[in-house]
C-alpha cells in the first residue's frame, strides 16, 4: 500500500504468498454434484484492494461438482465465486487455510433461477433470426459481498442471439426485476418484468423494420 501524500521515489518490495492446491465441490440443496460450474477465488483481505485470481484456461467442476483450484494463498482470507448452469451466482463462505489444510467445505447453492425465453417477431409474425438480444437483471441482487468479483456480473448481464425459429434462451436469471431488449440499426424495443426461482417466462417482443425506398 502506497500512502497518498507519497512524494519522489518510493520502494516497492513484493513479498510472494505461500500457495496450494485445494479442493472444493459444488453441491445443490440436495447434496448432488453440480457439474459444469465455473469458479473463481476472490482475496478478501482487511483494508486492502480486492485480489482476483483468473486462470489461463476455463476450467469448470466435474460430473461430480468437484474442481481442484490451483495455488490458492495460505492464511489469506479469500472466497470462492460460482457461476454454474441454470443458477444464480453464489459464493462460498469466508475462509482462510493453513498449510497443508486442502479441503474446502462444500459450497452449496440455493434455489434454481428463472428461465426466460424471448421469442422476436416482426410485424406480419414470422420470426426474426440472427438478431442480439440482451437481458439486464436488477443489479440490487448482487448484494455488497459480491464487490469485486469477475462472474457475478454474467448472470445479471446476459446476451443472446435469436435462433432459426426467433428465439433466445436465458437461463439462471437472478431473481428480480428484469429488462429484456433488442435493438438493431433502425428499431429498438424492449419489456420489464419479475421473475422469481425456478420460473420459466416467456417474452415476445415485435420490432418493425424500416424500409428504404430508393427511386431511380
Amino acid at each position: 500500500m502506497i500512502p497518498a501524500d507519497s512524494t519522489g521515489v518510493v520502494p516497492v518490495h513484493f513479498v510472494l504468498p505461500l500457495g496450494q492446491n485445494v479442493k472444493v465441490r459444488v453441491v445443490d440443496a440436495l447434496g448432488r454434484g453440480v457439474p459444469g460450474a465455473d469458479l473463481r477465488v476472490r482475496y478478501d483481505e482487511p483494508n486492502k484492494p480486492i485480489r482476483r485470481v483468473s486462470f489461463d484456461r476455463e476450467e469448470v467442476t466435474d460430473g461430480d461438482g468437484r474442481l481442484l483450484l490451483k495455488n490458492v494463498g495460505i492464511q489469506v482470507p479469500f472466497v470462492v465465486d460460482v457461476l454454474a448452469p441454470n443458477y444464480p451466482p453464489a459464493s462460498s463462505k469466508r475462509t482462510k487455510l493453513a498449510a497443508g489444510d486442502t479441503q474446502m467445505d462444500d459450497i452449496v447453492l440455493g434455489e434454481p433461477g428463472a428461465t426466460v425465453v424471448v421469442e422476436l417477431l416482426d410485424k406480419s409474425d414470422p420470426p426474426v433470426t440472427g438478431v442480439a438480444v440482451i437481458l439486464l437483471a436488477d443489479p440490487a441482487g448482487l448484494g455488497p459481498g459480491t464487490r469485486g468479483s469477475w462472474l457475478h456480473y454474467r448472470a445479471f448481464r446476459q446476451r443472446g442471439v435469436t435462433s432459426s425459429l426467433g428465439n433466445a434462451r436465458f437461463t439462471g436469471v437472478p431473481p428480480g426485476r428484469i429488462i429484456v431488449r433488442v435493438k438493431t440499426a433502425s428499431s429498438s424495443t424492449e419489456q420489464r418484468a419479475v421473475v422469481t426461482s425456478d420460473q420459466e417466462l416467456r417474452v415476445t417482443l415485435r420490432i418493425l423494420f424500416r424500409v428504404t425506398l430508393r427511386i431511380l
